[in-house]
């Protein structure tokens, strides 16, 4: 139960951080027009409900006012916003469009392994992080999500190595202490998990 909860929290974290990340990518229309995705409710932040976002998210992206990054940003959101309805078919859908549309995409990557996470599809999960983390070996939350997937797959040894490294990147980043710490007990190194 513990680690369902750690795994919990850590996507709220994870989500909390990703939105405005690809907001950064574009936030207005088309040059010329000062609109933005938040004006059309897309946002992919709790503050607007779900159901809204996905309207709102598919209108901006019907009206045709935005381009390149700023439709690659409409489609994260709107992944975002169905991941948290629980329809993980059409966030994972989202979000290959929006890698699609910009293979270097690191937060689709993540976002789309989160999806298929949920899904129970762990394979493309592992698969989508070791993307991200190929595209920007920085990426702290890839770290962590890969070596959910190592613990879950039983692969102890590289789930501990994952969330070394998330550490060595954030060493306050609580979740991947939970989680070396999970993978510790299930070794028999209960001192190890302790200090975690």
């Amino acid at each position: 139960m513990a680690r369902i909860l750690r795994c919990a929290f850590a996507q709220l974290y994870i989500r909390r951080a990703v939105p405005a990340a690809a907001l950064l990518l574009a936030a207005t229309a088309l040059p010329g027009q000062a609109e933005t995705l938040g004006d059309w409710k897309c946002t992919g932040n709790a503050g607007i409900p779900w159901d809204e976002q996905v309207v709102g998210c598919t209108n901006a992206l019907k009206s045709g006012r935005f381009s390149g990054p700023g439709t690659v940003a409409a489609l994260f959101d709107r992944g975002l916003a169905y991941h948290h309805k629980g329809d993980y078919g059409s966030a994972v859908a989202d979000f290959t469009q929006a890698i699609a549309l910009d293979p270097k995409f690191v937060l689709g990557y993540d976002a789309r392994g989160d999806a298929y996470d949920a899904k129970g599809d762990r394979d493309r999960a592992l698969a989508d992080y070791n993307q991200a983390i190929a595209l920007d070996p920085k990426y702290l939350l890839a770290y962590n999500s890969r070596g959910n997937i190592y613990e879950h797959k039983g692969d102890l040894d590289h789930a501990i190595a994952d969330y070394n490294q998330a550490i060595a990147l954030d060493p306050k980043f609580p979740f991947a202490y939970g989680g070396r710490g999970d993978v510790y007990k299930d070794k028999g190194d209960l001192d190890h998990a302790m200090a975690d």
